[in-house]
C-alpha cells in the first residue's frame, strides 16, 4: 500500500472513532455540528465579500440567516446540557456562540442594522460565559453599536464600564488589549466634538488621569510605554505643547527606530508652536548630522523647517535660500510638494513684493491644481482684496475660486478630492455670508461621503453653521445627534480626525 493510501485509511479510522464517540456523547456531537455550521458560514462570508458596503440586501439576508441558525442551534444546545456533566463541550459550544454572534453583529453593524447588533450582543453577554480575554471585544462592539444607533449615553456607560472591568487593560497573558487602551482617547474625541465645554473639560481631565495612573502604577513596561504615547497624543490634540514635550522626552531611546522621528516632532513643536527657534534649530542640526545623503525626505524636511523659521523671523531671502537648496539637492521632492511653492509665494508677499508673490501664487494654482495649498490660496486671495476694499478684484477671485472648486469636484466625482473641493466651496460661500448655500453644500458632502473624514468634518461644520449663523438650533441639535452616531467605529484609529475648522 502506498503512503497516500495509508494516510487515507488513518483519516477514515479517526473519523469513525469520532463519530462513534459522538454517538455516546450527544453534547460532543452538537459541538461538532455547531463547528461545522460555523465553518460553512465563514466560507460563505468570504465568498460573498460580506463586509463590502455594496453587498445586496438579499445576500445580507442569506448570510444573516446562516449565522442566526448557528446562534439558535448553540443556545438550544446550551439549554440542553448540564455544564457539570459536560463541562468541556458546554464551554466549546459557548465559544462557538461567541464567535457566531460577533460575526453576526459585525455583519449587522457594517450594514447599519444597529438595533439588531445591540440585541444579539446583549443576549450573548446575558447568557454565555465568555473567557475574560474575549470579553472586551463584545463590550466594545456593544458600545459602538449603541452609539451608532444614536444612544450615546448608553454607549458611554458601556465604555466606562469596560474601562473599569479591564483595569489594567491587559489579557491574562500580559498582552495589551489595544482597543481598551485607546478607549479613553476615543471617548474624549467624541465628547470634544459633541458636548459642552464643561463636559469636554471634565472628560479631558478624566482621560489624562487614566493614562497618568497607568504610567505611575503599571508594572508592565509595554503598558507604560503605550500610556505615554496616548498621553502625548492627548496633549497634542489639545495644544498642551509643554506637556507633550515632556512625554516625548521620556519616549526618546537612541537605539529605537523612532528616535529621529520623536526628535523631529520635538523640534517642530519648539519652532512651530512655541517659537523657540534656537532650540528647534539645535535639534534639526543634530538630526541632520545623523542622516546620510540618501535620507532625502528627512533632509528636505529639515531644510523646509529651517525655511519656515527664517520666514517667521522675517529673514525672507534666507527662507528662500533653504527652498532653493531643496530644489537643487532634491529636485523631485521639491516639484511634487505644493507647500514649498506656497511658502515661496508667501515669502515674497511678506517682503512686500506683491507682483512676484502673485506670480508664484498663480504658478501654485496651475501646477498643483487640487492641492489643499492651491484651494486655500484662492480663499486667501478673496479675503485679501476684500480687506483692502478692492471689491472688483475680490469678486474676480471669488468667481475664479467657485469655478476652480467646481471643476475639481466634477473631475474627481466620488473620490476624496471631490469632498475636499466641496469643503472649500462651502467655506467660500460662508465667507460671502451665503450661509444657506454653505450649509447645503456641507450636507451634500456628508450624504455622499458619510463615513469619510471629510464627511464628518462637513457635518461638524454644518452643525456650527446652523447653530451660530442660521440660528436653527433644532436642526443643529438633530445634526449633532447624527455626528455622535457617525463617530462610532473609530476606536483605535491611528490618525486623529480634526473636525475643527482651520
Amino acid at each position: 500500500m502506498n503512503q497516500p493510501n495509508k494516510k487515507l485509511v488513518i483519516f477514515t479510522f479517526l473519523c469513525l472513532v469520532l463519530v462513534a464517540s459522538c454517538s455516546h456523547n450527544p453534547a460532543l456531537e452538537d459541538r461538532y455540528n455547531a463547528e461545522k455550521m460555523l465553518n460553512n458560514a465563514e466560507n460563505m462570508l468570504k465568498e460573498t465579500q460580506a463586509f463590502n458596503s455594496s453587498l445586496p440586501e438579499q445576500k445580507l439576508t442569506e448570510l444573516s440567516a446562516e449565522f442566526n441558525k448557528i446562534v439558535d442551534f448553540c443556545y438550544a444546545a446550551l439549554d440542553k446540557y448540564d455544564s457539570t456533566k459536560y463541562p468541556i463541550e458546554v464551554n466549546q459550544i459557548g465559544f462557538i456562540t461567541y464567535q457566531s454572534v460577533i460575526r453576526l453583529s459585525q455583519l449587522y453593524y457594517s450594514h447599519q442594522k444597529y438595533s439588531q447588533s445591540v440585541e444579539i450582543t446583549e443576549k450573548l453577554l446575558n447568557n454565555v460565559s465568555i473567557p475574560r480575554d474575549y470579553q472586551s471585544n463584545v463590550y466594545i462592539n456593544l458600545g459602538q453599536a449603541l452609539q451608532a444607533a444614536g444612544n450615546w449615553d448608553s454607549a458611554y456607560a458601556v465604555f466606562s464600564g469596560t474601562l473599569e472591568r479591564f483595569s489594567p487593560p491587559l489579557t491574562n497573558t500580559g498582552k495589551i488589549i489595544t482597543p481598551v487602551m485607546y478607549l479613553p482617547l476615543y471617548i474624549f474625541r467624541t465628547v470634544r466634538f459633541t458636548e459642552s465645554p464643561q463636559q469636554v473639560s471634565y472628560q479631558l481631565n478624566k482621560t489624562e488621569q487614566y493614562y497618568i495612573d497607568l504610567l505611575v502604577n503599571a508594572d508592565n513596561t509595554k503598558l507604560r510605554e503605550s500610556a505615554r504615547e496616548n498621553l502625548a497624543k492627548l496633549y497634542e490634540e489639545t495644544g498642551q505643547w509643554e506637556k507633550e514635550l515632556e512625554q516625548l522626552e521620556d519616549m526618546l531611546d537612541p537605539s529605537a527606530e523612532s528616535y529621529n522621528d520623536i526628535l523631529m516632532k520635538q523640534a517642530d513643536i519648539l519652532g512651530g508652536k512655541l517659537k523657540m527657534f534656537d532650540s528647534a534649530l539645535t535639534i534639526y542640526d543634530f538630526i541632520f548630522a545623523r542622516t546620510k545623503p540618501e535620507d532625502s525626505d528627512t533632509r528636505a524636511n529639515i531644510y523646509f523647517n529651517r525655511s519656515l523659521i527664517d520666514l517667521a523671523k522675517g529673514n525672507y531671502s534666507s527662507s528662500r535660500d533653504w527652498l532653493n537648496k531643496i530644489e537643487v539637492e532634491y529636485r523631485s521632492i521639491y516639484h511634487r510638494e505644493p507647500l514649498f511653492q506656497y511658502n515661496l509665494a508667501k515669502s515674497f508677499e511678506l517682503e512686500n513684493n506683491w507682483e512676484r508673490a502673485e506670480q508664484e501664487y498663480n504658478l501654485l494654482l496651475e501646477k498643483f491644481k487640487g492641492s489643499s495649498e492651491s484651494m486655500m490660496t484662492l480663499l486667501y486671495l478673496v479675503d485679501r482684496f476684500k480687506k483692502l476694499n478692492q471689491t472688483k478684484i475680490s469678486n474676480y477671485w471669488f468667481e475664479s475660486a467657485q469655478t476652480y472648486f467646481e471643476d475639481i469636484a466634477k473631475i474627481n466625482r466620488g473620490e476624496e478630492l471631490e469632498a475636499r473641493a466641496l469643503l472649500y466651496s462651502a467655506d467660500l460661500f460662508k465667507r460671502a455670508e451665503n450661509y444657506t448655500k454653505s450649509s447645503d453644500i456641507l450636507l451634500e458632502i456628508y450624504n455622499k461621503f458619510p463615513k469619510s473624514p471629510q464627511g464628518r468634518q462637513a457635518l461638524y461644520r454644518a452643525i456650527r453653521l446652523n447653530n451660530n449663523e442660521l440660528k436653527d438650533t433644532n436642526k443643529a441639535d438633530s445634526l449633532l445627534n447624527l455626528l455622535k452616531a457617525n463617530l462610532a467605529g473609530t476606536i483605535g484609529s491611528a490618525e486623529t480626525e480634526d473636525l475643527f475648522e482651520n
